[in-house]
């Protein structure tokens, strides 16, 4: 293993010279396997590449697409990038924050009452490691239903990242849910063949995100099914408001799908509902069609459980107001339809986050 202090000297900051390629090694857990990704990025042209061991995936953005293949698949496929980037853009994977401020929070419970929604200012501190002087930055925040944990390890001198750490835990049990470290960075190292090149082999299949979203997931144009759809949630939120279980379950058709929360898990998440609430109301942006729940497993990660028949999915923004405190943000809601009515079979709000920002 490459020592703190070898990295940092042998890694070595080109101090004199301009940034011309980095790389660096990241390391989490997917399904329950280290999962290593090697990513490189290069200024001329601006490209990110990343390679893994899982299923030895490969990524290769530049500034007019995102390539994609694995070890089995015959293809590369080609999506056009939404939002064209600079090698300037992505200097916040290379240096550590420009802005922060002295770290304030000597216990755990000081912490603890300084979490807020959103992604606050890091608090920096100095550390000694291995005899060295290193700047270290930290920050925690909630995101979608889950504490964040931040860290840097920073060269003091030149702000040039030499480790990063984010933790994420469920809010209320502190359970660790997802881990990424990124460490071993390199600058205007030698790339390996093939990093910023897909196989030339496979064949390129060019992928138009919005027309595979309009026929795998067609937007709900009759009013009557929207209307009766956008009723259900009503009487869901407003349950959910007044703290009233009978109302609640009459609108649900529970665990639909045998990994979905059965009526018992939603009781229990029902019964941590405090209530007090001045508001709770949904507002719908998107109704359409899908043949997939998403379940968060993290803030940016998810699971994809596929159902039998296509049932509908209601993107919506969340309001929430208890006393003078009130929150924004939003909620998915999955229903199936029968012959007579609408029933929920899966809801997805971050009612943890909600809880803790509004608490009494």
């Amino acid at each position: 293993m490459i020592s703190l202090v070898e990295r940092r000297l042998d890694g070595g900051h080109p101090l004199n010279e301009e940034i011309k390629t980095i790389s660096w090694v990241e390391t989490s857990q997917m399904c329950g396997r280290p999962h290593v990704t090697t990513v490189w990025m290069r200024s001329e042209p601006p490209t990110i590449a990343r390679k893994s061991n899982f299923f030895g995936s490969h990524h290769i953005l530049d500034t007019n697409s995102h390539q994609t293949t694995n070890n089995f698949s015959p293809y590369v496929h080609v999506m056009e990038m939404a939002r064209p980037f600079t090698f300037g853009s992505l200097a916040k994977w290379i240096f550590a924050p420009e802005h922060s401020e002295p770290k304030v929070y000597d216990t755990e419970a000081e912490v603890a009452t300084s979490l807020t929604l959103g992604r606050p200012t890091w608090s920096q501190s100095d550390i000694v490691e291995e005899g060295m002087p290193f700047a270290k930055y930290e920050r925690r925040y909630l995101m979608n239903n889950f504490e964040v944990e931040e860290t840097i390890i920073a060269d003091p001198d030149t702000r040039l990242i030499i480790r990063r750490i984010e933790r994420q835990y469920e809010i209320r049990t502190r359970r660790l849910v997802d881990e990424k470290i990124k460490n071993r960075f390199t600058y205007n190292q030698p790339v390996p063949k093939g990093t910023f090149e897909m196989p030339k082999w496979k064949l390129k299949q060019r992928i138009n995100m919005d027309a595979m979203t309009s026929k795998h997931m067609p937007a709900i144009t009759d009013e009557g099914k929207k209307a009766g759809v956008e009723t259900v949630i009503r009487s869901y939120n407003e349950a959910w408001r007044t703290c009233s279980w009978p109302d609640f379950a009459a609108v649900w058709k529970f665990q639909a799908l045998t990994r979905l929360p059965s009526e018992a898990d939603w009781r229990r998440e029902f019964d941590k509902n405090t209530g007090d609430w001045t508001k709770w109301e949904s507002s719908t942006q998107t109704i359409e069609m899908t043949s997939f729940i998403v379940l968060p497993t993290s803030y940016n990660s998810f699971q994809m459980l596929q159902t039998k028949k296509p049932v509908i999915h209601v993107r919506a923004t969340l309001s929430a107001t208890r006393s003078d405190r009130h929150w924004d943000g939003f909620a998915d809601y999955y229903l199936q339809e029968s012959r007579t009515d609408y029933r929920i079979i899966h809801a997805v709000f971050p009612v943890e986050e909600i809880e803790v920002v509004l608490k009494s």
